[in-house]
Parts: structure tokens; C-alpha cells; sequence
């Protein structure tokens, strides 16, 4: 048990990292647990995914695992949360309202290699989450449906705590013109290579607009707002035309 804790430690250090997943793998895999299956299974899919590819028996086998042990793999964060999805083996994505993450973020990163997080209503502590060292550990934040504001999208600019995201979905909100300039120019959100603008005021975020009979795109969207924030604020990724259409935006896993 102790090389189990010291391996699934290192991960929750270094979630990145496939070395110490693929050695709890075996790990299981000699004690016959077919969480070494899953993980195996989800890496593979984890590199699939980036390259915008699907490989359909390895996500019916994914379905199969997680069908069968998800929710008893699951068991220990079951009631604190309202969702939950795995990556790469182990839980790391979590739903629940903002207001609820705050008390139990410490125990949910303490239990899992969590990277994304999707809040939901009430939200009546926006600030206070925005001072959360615990987003430091996130590649991707979801607040989307929250009624939040061109005041909102500036404090969300100015949070130091948030230079760590590469996906942050802000759709379904009220985000106009300004708050929009104030997410482009923010320094701590220099690493995002996507931000989700879907339903708000202004969305200057280009992306494909017409598809062929195949599926495949054939005209990318690209609004003028998108080119004079550029030329304003400089080159950001979420404001480039995708670099592969086809499988725009990749999963949030993808983005770390």
C-alpha cells in the first residue's frame, strides 16, 4: 500500500506527468484492479483527443470501465460534489456550485489530481473565489450561466490566481465590449488557449462557420473585434483562428 500512496501522491503533485499514472497502472494491474485498465485506456485516449483524433474501441471500452467501477471509484468525493468525469484513469474534473467549492476545495485536491473545474450558482462569493490559491492547480475553469458582467469579466482579468488556465468558459453571461477588452489585455490570462464567449453581448472569438457534407470545416468566422483586440493587446491564442478546425476546441484535457 505504501508504494500505492507514495505513487498516487507524486500525481497529485505532478498531474501532468503520464510516468507515475502509468506506474499506478501497474500497480493495479498486479492486484488484478481494473482501475489500472482505466487508466491505460484514458492515456491513450488523452493523446488521441490532442491530436483530434477518435479511436471508437478504446472509447467503448472507456464506457465500459467506468459503467461498470465509476461510481464506486468515485465513492470518497461523491458528497461533496454534484458531477464528476475522469482523466487519464483518476477524477479530475469536478462540477458543484462556486459557493460550496470554496469550503471543500482543500479535501477535493487533497483526494484527487483535480485540473478542471465547472462551477454553478449561487455565486454570491465571485471575489472571494478569485482569491482561491486552490485555482493555482487548475488548467481549466468553467462559469458559465453565472449572470456575470463587464465587472465581473475585470475581476476575473485582474486575478493573479487564475495565470494558470488554458480553458476558461465564460459562456451563457453578459460580457460586453469592455469586459471583453479587459480579459484580452489581462496578464495573469496570458496562457489561455480558449476562452468560451458563446451567448454573451460580444464574442469576438473566431471559429468554424460552415462545414462541408464530410464534416469538414470550409470558412472559419472571424469578427473585426478579434483583430483590433490583436492589434491592441497582442497575439492570443483564443483570439487566432484554430489552428485545426476540425476538432475545435479539443478537450479541455488537451489544454495543460
Amino acid at each position: 500500500m505504501s508504494d500505492e500512496h507514495e505513487l498516487y501522491a507524486t500525481i497529485l503533485a505532478e498531474p501532468n506527468d503520464p510516468a507515475p499514472r502509468r506506474a499506478l497502472a501497474a500497480h493495479y494491474d498486479g492486484k488484478r484492479d481494473p482501475r489500472g485498465e482505466l487508466i491505460r485506456v484514458q492515456l491513450e485516449l488523452a493523446d488521441k483527443k490532442a491530436r483530434g483524433e477518435r479511436d471508437r474501441k478504446l472509447l467503448v471500452r472507456e464506457d465500459e470501465l467506468l459503467k461498470a467501477h465509476g461510481r464506486a471509484w468515485a465513492a470518497p468525493l461523491a458528497d461533496l460534489i454534484a458531477g464528476y468525469r475522469f482523466h487519464r484513469g483518476l477524477i479530475g474534473e469536478v462540477t458543484l456550485p462556486l459557493d460550496r467549492f470554496l469550503e471543500v476545495a482543500p479535501t477535493l485536491f487533497a483526494a484527487a489530481p483535480i485540473q478542471h473545474v465547472n462551477l454553478t450558482q449561487p455565486r454570491t462569493r465571485l471575489a472571494e473565489l478569485l482569491r482561491s490559491p486552490h485555482l493555482a492547480r487548475l488548467s481549466s475553469l468553467a462559469l458559465a450561466g453565472l449572470g456575470l458582467d463587464d465587472s465581473d469579466a475585470t475581476a476575473i482579468a485582474r486575478a493573479d490566481a487564475l495565470r494558470t488556465l488554458h480553458y476558461l468558459s465564460l459562456a451563457h453571461n453578459k460580457i460586453g465590449e469592455a469586459g471583453v477588452e479587459a480579459l484580452a489585455a489581462s496578464p495573469f490570462l496570458a496562457r489561455l488557449d480558449v476562452l468560451d464567449l458563446t451567448n454573451n453581448p460580444c464574442d469576438p472569438v473566431p471559429r468554424p462557420a460552415a462545414r462541408d457534407v464530410d464534416g469538414t470545416v470550409t470558412a472559419i468566422e472571424r469578427p473585426a473585434l478579434a483583430n483590433v483586440l490583436v492589434s491592441r493587446y497582442g497575439e492570443r491564442p483564443w483570439l487566432a483562428n484554430p489552428a485545426n478546425p476540425d476538432a475545435w476546441p479539443l478537450p479541455r484535457d488537451s489544454y495543460r
